[in-house]
């Protein structure tokens, strides 16, 4: 509808000479009442990089921009639904249900958060999943109505995916089979809806995207903190203890607000800024790289070098805890640790925890050296 003629040649009569007595691509659509338009097109003019055309049942030659080709010059694939799924993009995922994979699991979406076999679940993770899912495209119809499964590995599927979409008050289900098999010295992956009987190839990237282990599912997040609501840092080790404060200092011209640190024992100073700020950043962002069991009982905590942990606390207002995070003994480049109000046994990334600023020559900026004098 929104093709656009350059000019019209009315003078010219052999439409042998513009490639229109059988023309290269013919475009015809019918409208609601019946009646039919189309446009039939010719050979290129190299000169000017146009086309020539003319309308079905006009004899008019008329001049177009050979860009315009490109729009029409579609496969019935090309304009094919190929979201294997066939679900809307906004379309709400409220339950996951993938079997056939080495460890099966189920996602449940409760309110703005995911859960994985009923437990907190990785959001960025199951996240990902869904929207895997939701936009599986198919790369090639392999079969409008297939024979025999087996020839797509669908008989014996490498994932069975189960979907629960909201729908308003009510849900509707979707159940996509995904199998693989050699084809060749390649190997194809192959999707099939449950209520479809079209066999779509895919990309072989869906499989990596559905099949997790546990871990790669469960919640990772070892600490929950507003940043602005924190007022003090305290890092301390069997050596002795580093209290760092935070203020946001507003501009009197009302300008964008300054955050400042303080070192406040054991020594009074300014904190290094950039050493803090990066800290407090990795405490609240901070992730367990591995699952180790359950929180020991006091009396195993030597194991793990958390019977004298380092600690860091982080304080709001009249200095209420608003988190903690206890950190032991190094195990294959990881070190235990121990964080308030998350149930399991954790290591997290040496670097980063060795990173902190755990003695006050970490945390003081470094005074000016002092002016020689005149």
């Amino acid at each position: 509808s929104g093709l656009k003629q350059k000019k019209d040649l009315p003078d010219e009569k052999d439409l042998k000479s513009f490639g229109l007595d059988q023309p290269k691509l013919e475009v015809a659509v019918k409208l609601d009442d019946g009646k039919e338009q189309g446009l039939q097109i010719g050979t290129d003019n190299s000169f000017d990089n146009t086309l020539y055309a003319k309308k079905l049942g006009d004899s008019t030659v008329r001049v177009i921009d050979a860009y315009q080709k490109t729009a029409l010059e579609k496969t019935a694939f090309d304009l094919r639904d190929k979201k294997v799924a066939h679900l809307d993009d906004a379309a709400e995922l409220k339950r996951i249900d993938v079997a056939g994979v080495k460890s099966p699991y189920v996602l449940e979406k409760d309110g703005t958060t995911w859960k994985v076999n009923g437990a907190a679940a990785d959001a960025g993770a199951a996240d990902r999943v869904a929207s895997a899912l939701k936009s599986l495209r198919a790369t090639a119809v392999a079969a409008e109505k297939a024979g025999s499964l087996k020839e797509f590995g669908l008989d014996k599927p490498k994932a069975t995916v189960k979907l629960a979409v909201a729908a308003g008050s009510d849900t509707y289900a979707r159940v996509v089979r995904i199998g693989q098999v050699k084809s060749g010295a390649a190997q194809k992956t192959y999707a099939k809806r449950e209520d479809s009987a079209t066999v779509y190839e895919v990309d072989k990237q869906v499989l990596t995207d559905v099949e997790k282990e546990p871990f790669d599912l469960q919640n990772k997040e070892l600490v929950k903190v507003d940043r602005e609501a924190v007022r003090k840092l305290v890092f301390q080790t069997p050596a002795g203890k580093v209290e760092i404060t935070r203020v946001k200092n507003t501009p009197p011209d009302g300008g964008f607000p300054d955050e400042v640190f303080t070192v406040v024992a054991p020594h009074q100073g300014a904190a290094k800024k950039w050493k803090i700020s990066s800290a407090l950043y990795s405490i609240a962002s901070l992730r367990a790289a591995a699952f180790e069991g359950p929180v020991p009982a006091a009396k195993d905590l030597a194991k793990y070098g958390l019977d004298k942990p380092k600690t860091v606390t982080l304080l709001g207002e009249e200095d209420k805890v608003l988190a903690r995070v206890r950190v032991g003994s190094e195990k294959d480049g990881k070190r235990y640790a121990l964080a308030d109000g998350f149930e399991r046994l954790v290591r997290v990334e040496k670097a980063t925890a060795d990173d902190w600023p755990w003695t006050a020559t970490d945390a003081l900026d470094a005074p000016p050296p002092p002016q020689a004098s005149k």
